[in-house]
């Protein structure tokens, strides 16, 4: 009970407060860095399915192209995961650099999943300027959702669920 409460006040969060906010065009997908974090902290597979959750919960209330966002986080939970397995993810370096490519990875397949319904951006319009400004706002917020989704991370996913 007390986890759903949580991912729906991250989701709550994410469309409303985070919603709002606006950088270059883009909003920061909040949800991508709790991917990315609960993946150094419990493994590309926690990563993985946490994302997919967050991602597909975030899309339901839209019904534009459900499902995909959920493809996308898993990706970035699933990378950062996989990076946190070779590396430290206590240094600020390897935990940046999680939230990075998750961040691309997230965007990749998106974009690659619009692109199969028909929806397709031009790589110099979708890169420079979406996932730029993306990043800038992700690398900002890692620095305060890192240290929630440890706590985050221990309460939901009891330690021996982790792959």
């Amino acid at each position: 009970m007390g986890g759903g409460l949580v991912v729906l006040v991250l989701i709550a969060l994410q469309m409303g407060a985070f919603g709002r906010l606006r950088l270059l065009g883009v909003y920061p997908e909040v949800l991508v860095v709790v991917a990315c974090c609960v993946g150094l902290h419990r493994g590309p597979v926690a990563g993985a399915v946490f994302g997919f959750i967050l991602g597909f919960l975030m899309d339901v209330p839209g019904g534009h192209l459900v499902g995909l966002s959920g493809l996308g986080y898993a990706a970035a939970g699933l990378f950062a995961g996989l990076l946190g397995l070779r590396a430290f993810p206590e240094r600020w370096s390897v935990t940046a650099s999680a939230v990075t490519l998750g961040t691309v990875a997230s965007q990749a397949v998106y974009a690659a999943g619009a692109s199969a319904f028909g929806f397709s951006l031009p790589f110099w319009e979708a890169g420079p300027r979406i996932i730029g400004a993306l990043l800038v706002y992700h690398l900002l917020l890692t620095p305060l959702v890192y240290p929630l989704t440890r706590q985050l991370a221990d309460w939901l996913m009891p330690r021996g669920l982790e792959a």
